[in-house]
């Protein structure tokens, strides 16, 4: 009998937030994953494990709404057809029921809830009465927390369902104009400014000093709000979901579970927890033309026939790259033809290579949308190899590069730290590296390679018999 060892990449409650911004594009932050629509489609992103992020055919999309738990998530968005939903459906939560004219849907942990024409209707769980909608008079928003919900009418804001912690009853407030619902808080924009009922853990429910604001998002267990000053966060600070990166001139927020994103004239950022890509924003929603060019035009013609190479040198800062994360075939086409546009503002060539800028980036965005185009990989390959002698979950910091062909290359790998039989691995890794294919980079008909690319990940290993 043989042992043998399958190296994976190691990736070391409930939310969903939803607003629209300008030219009809909507942003809604789910747990762990995110979903827009913008330019008439509807893009997601994140975790995928209950198929949430897999978005069916719609026409006309104009709304979208992302939710769920560690347990489960669904999506649903309003098009042409009226509201469509997908993921998860233990407690019928993507069964829609006959809708009149829909015009927005908010998804909550287990169920969901539709603004259709006069009136809210909501269908899936409803083991806290989140789903029994009282008599509203007019109701022009609705949003949908863990086993809560909210709506504003004539009235003011009417909430139903749990209400363990308050936060199902709302004070009274003057004109209010939005109301965001979550786990176990809701968050209210009115004419004083923004409340926050409910549970008041991590400091949730204490609204910080705010100029003027003009929106409020009420994640898991933190908020965000837009005034004259910029983005304010709030709540529990893990992670970094409530320290938003500099932004130019934000529209929109919305919090998340452990993510927040917002909308300024670049696109879409988003910030926090990030270990399934939800806030790596695809290139379709940025704005190009909006980020600030750096540095010198990329050069490719000073020496034709060299083919010298930039190297590792230590005066060039090495540029960090995900050997976890990939895309898929359908942001492959998105990120190809995005290419050209960013050459100069995120590579810098000598002879027949590149680097990626680093330290040069003005802002976290413009860092991301450089990753996402010249060092995503399209395809990992596991990497088996003879586990005699291997024992524990392993740490790794090594150096690679892209060759002309898009194939992963070892350089030297720093680090290898957590067990034993790291000779075993390093082997692997060369390996299994040289089995990693990315999309070669091109410019003006010929080959380039990128170089000073580093990465640290975590590794564990599966015994297979055979």
């Amino acid at each position: 009998m043989n042992r043998s060892v399958r190296f994976v990449l190691f990736l070391a409650t409930f939310v969903t937030a939803n607003v629209a911004w300008g030219d009809g594009r909507q942003i809604s932050a789910g747990f762990n994953y995110t979903c827009a629509v913008s330019e008439g489609e509807v893009v997601c992103w994140g975790d995928n494990e209950y198929g949430q992020t897999n978005v069916p055919a719609l026409t006309n999309p104009t709304y979208v709404s992302a939710g769920g738990s560690r347990s489960g998530a669904h999506t649903c968005a309003v098009a042409d057809r009226g509201v469509v939903c997908w993921g998860d459906n233990e407690y019928g939560q993507t069964n829609v029921p006959a809708l009149t004219k829909p015009t927005l849907v908010d998804v909550g942990e287990v169920n969901s809830c539709a603004l259709d024409d006069a009136s809210v209707v909501c269908w899936g769980g409803n083991d806290y009465g989140q789903s029994n909608v009282p008599r509203l008079n007019a109701p022009t928003q609705v949003s949908v927390g863990k086993d809560h919900a909210c709506a504003i009418d004539n009235n003011g804001i009417v909430c139903w369902g749990y209400n363990s912690y308050g936060q199902a009853a709302p004070p009274t407030l003057d004109n209010p104009r939005q109301v965001s619902a979550s786990g176990q808080h809701t968050c209210a924009l009115h004419d004083t400014g923004v409340v926050c009922w409910g549970r008041g853990a991590y400091g949730l429910i204490d609204v910080p000093s705010l100029r003027n604001p003009t929106m409020v998002s009420a994640g898991t267990d933190h908020s965000c709000a837009l005034d004259d000053t910029g983005m304010v966060c709030w709540g529990r600070k893990a992670r970094g979901k409530t320290t938003p990166p500099e932004l130019n001139r934000p529209s929109s927020v919305v919090a998340g579970n452990e993510h927040s994103c917002a909308t300024d004239v670049t696109g879409v950022v988003c910030w926090g927890h990030d270990a399934h890509n939800q806030t790596v924003v695809p290139v379709a929603l940025t704005d190009p033309s909006a980020a600030p060019v750096m540095g010198q035009a990329v050069s490719v013609s000073t020496n034709p026939g060299s083919d010298r190479s930039i190297g590792f040198r230590p005066d060039v800062p090495k540029f960090q790259c995900d050997l976890i994360g990939g895309v898929s075939r359908k942001t492959l086409r998105q990120v190809i033809p995005a290419r050209p546009r960013y050459l100069s503002s995120c590579l810098s060539c000598v002879g027949a290579s590149c680097v990626i800028k680093s330290g040069e980036f003005e802002h976290k965005n413009q860092e991301t949308t450089c990753r996402r185009l010249f060092c995503t990989h399209r395809k990992r390959a596991e990497m088996l190899v003879d586990g005699k002698g291997l024992m524990g979950r392993y740490t790794v910091s090594l150096d690679y590069k892209i060759t002309k062909d898009g194939r992963g290359k070892l350089v030297r790998i720093q680090d290898i730290s957590g067990g034993s039989g790291t000779q075993t691995i390093a082997r692997a890794l060369e390996r299994g590296l040289a089995k990693t294919y990315y999309e070669p980079l091109v410019i003006d008909g010929r080959k380039y390679e990128i170089v000073n690319l580093s990465s640290t990940f975590r590794l564990h290993y599966r015994e297979y018999e055979d």
